[in-house]
């Protein structure tokens, strides 16, 4: 039959309450439940189940025997492959009438091939692709290919969904036996990580002073090592997330036996003791990579290619502010925010000759600190960083002769402002105006490019990484 804008086949069963977008077409034996929302240009093929409120966006193809089951929501331009299955309830139980919907978001242009399963509670990023057969269980990040049971990254790919040369080389290559030593509040996120990456197999985790460490190793099915010097004798790799107080020692532990060490920042607490661990890492020839997250923030390599194009840049200003928060006890504002903008102002403008800097006081421990850094190539970089600061920011704003550049880290976003010269007419030739431009950033995770990073670094590849000596 045809709707007032959309075909449906006769066999279709399209509740009255449902809404169907125009130029869609609707195949045999569909079933559309009450207030689900179809988009417009959308194909629902052959046997395809819409349950109750279920969203789905505009351009969607879905093809035969797919049920998008209530609290499953799909935007503009998704595929979605013959049998796949999405499910919307964590602890199925047939006699337990309280369950409730664990939603799953599926952004615009990923693609779910065939016979994938993608378990609720996920959220796949925009232009993904999870290959047939697969079956998802964690967040996938855009632009980002996985595959496998359970699925784990394997490259990026671009938005017509092509791989890089570089990433078909690192599919090749044989997985890093890596362990995980600290399970806190970012060794958790290193966790979720690495057990995507096809690049690298988790072996093991490691802290005696989490409680729930059982309970996330059979969420992510890793084991929990009991004596960590056996364990170590078994890897390629370490990553270290353990408090910034026993970096050193499960740094030299470590050592021992492996050559591919990778610590969260802050290498070390005092200026002495980062000193001490750069030369036994040199002394001892062990690779030491820093967690520099931000060195892997798609907005700050954009940044950095546009900064070396223009000769006039004379001043960065970086802004990094938090709420106060539980979760960083042992270290100040310095060393757990400002560090990045530290590293990212080496890394965008090179050395330093001058350093002047300000901080407030709180309960011992510095909150709220600015510095200035002069730079041996005579630019400026000014420095904000707090603790006690409501709102959440992570800003850079580069000030050139000729443009004013305004990048935002959060949301990887970049807005150049340029002069430019706009003819009038006879008697006034030319005016002045800003012309605003949005630079394209591609979105990636920052964190699964360091690992990938580090990944290649152990493999020997000439990789520029932030080492010992930058933490």
């Amino acid at each position: 039959m045809m709707g007032p804008k959309f075909f449906a086949h006769e066999s279709a069963t399209i509740s009255n309450t449902a809404s169907v977008g125009e130029g869609s077409k609707i195949w045999i034996n569909v079933q559309i439940r009450e207030n689900a929302f179809i988009g417009k240009n959308c194909f629902l093929s052959k046997d395809v189940y819409v349950d109750h409120e279920v969203m789905i966006g505009n351009n969607c193809k879905i093809q035969n025997g797919v049920s998008v089951y209530h609290g499953v929501s799909l935007a503009d331009n998704v595929f979605v492959g013959p049998n796949a299955c999405f499910t919307n309830d964590r602890v199925p139980r047939v006699f337990d009438p309280s369950w409730q919907v664990c939603p799953t978001i599926i952004k615009e242009g990923a693609s779910i091939g065939a016979n994938a399963t993608v378990v609720c509670g996920v959220t796949v990023g925009e232009y993904a692709m999870i290959a047939a057969g697969s079956v998802v269980t964690k967040d996938v990040a855009p632009y980002s290919m996985v595959m496998g049971n359970p699925a784990r990254h394997v490259s990026y790919v671009d938005k017509m969904g092509n791989k890089t040369s570089e990433d078909r080389k690192k599919m090749r290559k044989k997985p890093i036996k890596i362990g995980l030593i600290g399970v806190g509040s970012m060794g958790r996120n290193h966790l979720r990580v690495l057990s995507m990456l096809n690049s690298v197999n988790l072996e093991f985790i490691y802290d005696p002073h989490q409680q729930d460490i059982y309970e996330l190793a059979e969420q992510y099915d890793v084991r929990v090592a009991s004596v960590l010097e056996e364990e170590l004798k078994a890897i390629d790799a370490v990553v270290i997330c353990s408090p910034t107080s026993k970096h050193a020692e499960h740094i030299r532990t470590s050592a021992k036996y492996l050559d591919n060490i990778f610590v969260e920042k802050p290498l070390a607490d005092s200026l002495a003791q980062t000193q001490e661990l750069v030369l036994f890492a040199e002394e001892n020839h062990k690779k030491l990579q820093v967690g520099f997250i931000e060195r892997y923030n798609t907005a700050v390599i954009e940044l950095k290619k546009i900064i070396e194009k223009d000769s006039k840049v004379f001043n960065i200003d970086f802004t990094r502010t938090s709420k106060l928060s539980s979760r960083i006890t042992d270290v100040d504002v310095v060393l757990d925010l400002m560090i990045h903008d530290v590293d990212i102002a080496l890394f965008l403008s090179g050395p330093v000759e001058h350093v002047h800097a300000y901080g407030v006081v709180d309960n011992g421990m510095i909150v709220f600190a600015s510095a200035v850094l002069r730079h041996e190539n005579g630019r400026h970089s000014r420095l904000l960083a707090s603790r006690i600061t409501e709102k959440k920011t992570r800003g850079i704003q580069v000030t050139s002769q000729d443009s004013f550049i305004d990048c935002d880290l959060l949301r990887k976003e970049i807005v150049v402002n340029r002069q430019s010269t706009v003819r009038q007419g006879d008697n006034e030739p030319y005016t002045i105006v800003s012309v605003e431009e949005a630079v394209q950033v591609p979105l990636q995770e920052a964190l699964l490019n360091e690992h990938q990073a580090f990944a290649d670094w152990c493999h020997g590849e000439n990789v520029l990484v932030p080492t010992g000596g930058d933490g």
